[in-house]
């Protein structure tokens, strides 16, 4: 991987950490996201006229993410509304490389080694150990019933995050081989700001959207940068580097994510946490430099 690569994915994973712990701390996080991603597609749409749409069968890459990326932000937003961003987030960002080295050796055909398989295996003890602070730091008791089928809950839609995370970012890594990353960024971000919206207007009424949108105006900015910029300079990384080992290598955010939520979140189970953190992104990295 080269160091312009490997650049771009520490920075991109910065700022994904930053929006994501952001976003945690709004009430209507759907509507925030939706708000924000709708934002930065109007502030992106004008690079078109300085750079070709997608072609041909582009388009097809185009919509399936799009559509993908659609079901991502339901997702996010309802595990978020059960558990804490110390939790969530590096389960989420940690398991999708499990299921990236999959369709990266299906759809790219890039192989897997040894050292990768011990990733994948380091990487798995990371998520049961991040698994289990949460539902252990549940507390005892009566509540601890209902606490631990809000966990399991958010589990649950944690790794359907990642699952749509991988399926997006097989499918970005293989069209930007042969299609321009900025062109390819507007009309995917373009297009899956206009698929979220009809879910969206099923739950709730334009007067709400507006409402959520003057109260929570920074956050909407603020999420909205960090994400177009995140997102944008992975796929620019996609194209210099294999996309199962880019896409995992930007998953370090998921220590950052882990120590976010306990040292700005005032979470609990944070060292515990952290540590598994720290594994998930050991695992991250063998498979990520395998060879």
């Amino acid at each position: 991987m080269t160091p312009a690569a490997l650049g771009l994915l520490l920075v991109a994973a910065c700022l994904h950490a930053g929006w994501n712990f952001r976003l945690k701390r709004c009430q209507e996080r759907l509507i925030v996201l939706w708000w924000a991603l709708a934002f930065s597609a109007l502030a992106v749409l004008p690079v078109l006229a300085w750079v070709p749409l997608p072609q041909g069968r582009a388009w097809m890459f185009v919509l399936a993410s799009a559509a993908a990326q659609a079901v991502y932000l339901g997702l996010l937003s309802l595990a978020y509304s059960l558990a804490d961003f110390s939790l969530v987030y590096p389960v989420a960002r940690g398991s999708a490389p499990l299921f990236l080295l999959i369709w990266s050796t299906r759809l790219l055909h890039e192989p897997l080694h040894s050292q990768g398989l011990l990733g994948v295996g380091v990487l798995s003890l990371g998520l049961m150990g991040m698994g289990m602070s949460g539902i252990l730091g549940s507390g005892t008791g009566m509540r601890l019933g209902g606490r631990m089928s809000a966990q399991l809950g958010a589990l649950l839609a944690a790794f359907g995050v990642a699952f749509t995370i991988s399926i997006y970012t097989a499918l970005d890594g293989y069209a930007v081989k042969g299609t321009p990353a900025l062109s390819y960024f507007v009309a995917q971000w373009c297009l899956s700001v206009l698929l979220a919206l009809p879910p969206l207007l099923l739950r709730n009424r334009w007067g709400k959207l507006l409402d959520v949108l003057r109260r929570e105006r920074g956050a909407v900015v603020w999420v909205g940068t960090g994400s177009a910029l995140a997102y944008f300079l992975a796929l620019q990384a996609y194209q210099w580097a294999p996309v199962g080992y880019a896409g995992a290598v930007r998953e370090v955010s998921v220590v950052l994510g882990a120590f976010l939520g306990w040292r700005f979140g005032g979470e609990p189970g944070g060292p515990t946490r952290l540590f598994s953190a720290v594994v998930i992104f050991c695992g991250i990295l063998l498979v990520a430099t395998s060879r």
